[in-house]
């Protein structure tokens, strides 16, 4: 179930832009990795890029949580 939190933005003390910028460029690069695992699900022979496998993924998101204001 999806909860409205009206004071998201003031509490990580970000604008509208800042937030959508920040949560899309998550997105952008979530969505290339999947589409690589998709494509490698039905043909196993072609592998991954070294920037999109499950490592790299794990610290994208690491490095981005870290950028996140408090």
């Amino acid at each position: 179930m999806i909860k409205l939190d009206l004071k998201h933005l003031s509490r990580n003390n970000m604008s509208y832009v800042e937030h959508a910028r920040f949560a899309l460029s998550i997105c952008v690069k979530m969505v290339f990795s999947s589409v690589f695992f998709l494509i490698h699900g039905f043909m196993p022979c072609l592998q991954i890029p070294q920037s999109f496998n499950l490592s790299a993924m794990s610290d994208y998101m690491d490095k981005k949580n870290e950028e996140r204001p408090e």
